[in-house]
Parts: C-alpha cells; sequence; structure tokens
C-alpha cells in the first residue's frame, strides 16, 4: 500500500512526457495539415507565396510531420524557400517537396496535386 502513491505519481509522469505532438494523428494535427497544405497548394498553382506562409509553417512544424526528420527537412526548405521565393520554378518545386513531407489520412488522398 505505501507503494500505490509512488506508482500513481510514475503513472501521471509517464503519461504526461509522452505529449510531443510528431506523429499523433490527432484531429489539431490533421487541421493544421490541412490549413498548410491548402497554402502551399495555392502558392504551387499561382506560382509565389502568401505573405506569413513560411512563418505558420515554422510556427507549425511539430503538429505537420509524423517524425523528426521529416519535420527538420521542412524546416530546411522552408527556409530555403526565403531566399528562392521570386523564382517560380523553384518555389513550385520547394513547394512540392515540402508537401510531400506532410502526410494526411487515407480520406484526404488526391485532394492536393502538389503532394504527387
Amino acid at each position: 500500500m505505501k507503494y500505490l502513491p509512488m506508482f500513481i505519481c510514475l503513472a501521471i509522469c509517464l503519461s504526461g512526457c509522452t505529449g510531443v505532438n510528431i506523429g499523433t494523428p490527432t484531429a489539431e494535427n490533421v487541421q493544421a495539415r490541412l490549413d498548410v497544405l491548402n497554402e502551399l497548394q495555392e502558392a504551387y498553382d499561382l506560382g509565389e507565396l502568401r505573405p506569413g506562409v513560411m512563418s505558420q509553417i515554422s510556427e507549425s512544424a511539430d503538429f505537420l510531420c509524423d517524425s523528426e526528420a521529416d519535420k527538420e527537412s521542412l524546416l530546411s526548405l522552408n527556409g530555403e524557400l526565403q531566399n528562392s521565393a521570386k523564382d517560380k520554378d523553384e518555389l513550385m518545386s520547394k513547394v512540392s517537396q515540402m508537401a510531400k513531407l506532410i502526410h494526411l489520412p487515407e480520406k484526404y488522398k488526391d485532394t492536393f496535386p502538389v503532394q504527387k
């Protein structure tokens, strides 16, 4: 009985420590991914980025990717995009690469042509 409080504290600590959003397919993650993919699709279609898209991607990167490696790649491409946003072909290439790093549930497949 004297160990029960210790086990309860341990259970609370362990459940609280797994709060990292990478890879957890929550509704919030899916909505953030849809929002960013809409922006990327628009940038791909128009050949230009709307102001604030790159900062939106940086701020929500934890919700956008399933792995740490994908997140780092996304942030790297986002940084490169700042330097090449004027070149339409380069912009379209980077936007497409970024979109491929953002995975959606199966029911959203084929929603964003930029991911292909």
